[in-house]
């Protein structure tokens, strides 16, 4: 069951210019919310689509290549999102002025054969899966808004029911400008995700609030510092009747969670960026559903904590983003001078873009 409500959080995000890419928003922290120039922003607002005519690849590696996004457009902004693992049959973007919307469209079928019986006799019979994700962006008065669903079913690996899965997201974003304190900026995130397989279900709420800034320490340096609340919940029950019915609850406060991140101009082709991020579980509580006093955890406490580094080049056609081995920064000669033959790489996930 898990299984497919973890497949619709593709759909949260595609359904959450300066030239930027997913590479470029992970080495700031992860949180395109962050920093609305940038092109990732159009996943989780997606009238911010219409700022933008780019060519973008993604998840360039020695193996390949990830995704491909092409917007274009005038007045009315069209877009393609080219999935490199072929699991959408559609996935388009389209934008007019203040409004801006994603869709997203999968649907396979096909027979299946079972494993022979102990007469060594198969059955055959046709199971498909269908996903369907879009997210509506507009901007309003009260800040930028998102909304976000996404629905998909399978039919399982049998003629069965019992394993039949489904799962639903509902999403909804929110930017607005809110001065408070030394912020100036806030972004709320909400999303509830459902799934079913045969007469098991499970649902997860999760709810983000961050009030953000950024101070432009010269003319070359942009600093970023982001501090929110986090809240999770989840319930699990095993669908089973009677006595052996059994669900299992969660829930999780984080607070604080902070992201502070700098993008800083080495020269007027290079640009560096760290992004850390730190959050601490200011309560956690567990329930397996056995119905016993052991059945329950509770903690407080403790902390997360995670740094990326990034490069960005601007070459003049293209920009090339990614994500940077943090050995550069105490034996920065050898990756210079290229003599780093012994060492890890320089980076290993790169995304290109074009910008007209």
């Amino acid at each position: 069951m898990r299984k497919v409500i973890h497949s619709l959080f593709p759909c949260l995000l595609i359904l959450t210019v300066v030239s930027g890419s997913d590479m470029r928003i992970g080495a700031l922290g992860g949180n395109a919310g962050f920093w609305p120039g940038d092109d990732q922003n159009i996943y989780m607002f997606p009238a911010t689509l219409n700022n933008f005519q780019l060519a973008q690849v993604d998840g360039v590696t020695g193996d390949g290549v990830g995704n491909a996004v092409f917007l274009f457009g005038d007045k009315t902004k069209y877009g393609f999102m080219l999935d490199g693992s072929g699991d959408d049959m559609i996935n388009m973007a389209w934008g007019n002025g203040e409004l801006g919307a994603l869709v997203s469209f999968d649907l396979n079928s096909g027979d299946i054969v079972s494993e022979p019986d102990s007469l060594g006799a198969t059955t055959t019979f046709a199971s498909g899966n269908m996903s369907l994700g879009a997210t509506v962006g507009l901007n309003q008065s009260f800040g930028e808004l998102g909304i976000v669903f996404g629905k998909s079913s399978d039919d399982g690996a049998s003629s069965a029911s019992t394993d039949d899965e489904s799962g639903m997201v509902i999403g909804l974003n929110l930017r607005r400008a809110q001065p408070l304190w030394v912020f100036e900026s806030m972004l709320v995130s909400f999303s509830i995700i459902t799934g079913s397989a045969g007469d098991a279900k499970s649902s997860d709420m999760g709810l983000n609030l961050d009030l953000f800034n950024h101070w432009t320490l010269n003319e070359n340096t942009d600093l970023l510092y982001a501090l929110g609340f986090g809240f999770s919940s989840g319930s699990n029950d095993n669908g089973v009747s009677g006595n052996g019915n059994v669900v299992s609850t969660s829930t999780a406060i984080t607070f604080p969670k902070s992201t502070f991140a700098v993008e800083t101009s080495i020269n007027d082709w290079a640009t560096a960026r760290v992004g850390v991020v730190n959050s601490h579980s200011l309560s956690s509580s567990t329930d397996d559903g056995a119905g016993s006093d052991n059945s329950k955890t509770s903690t407080m406490g403790g902390s997360d904590f995670g740094a990326v580094f990034g490069l960005g080049f601007n070459y003049g056609g293209f920009a090339l983003d990614m994500d940077l081995n943090p050995g550069f920064y105490t034996n920065p000669v050898s990756y210079i001078a290229g003599y780093n033959h012994f060492q890890k790489p320089l980076g290993s996930t790169a995304s290109i873009t074009y910008t007209w």
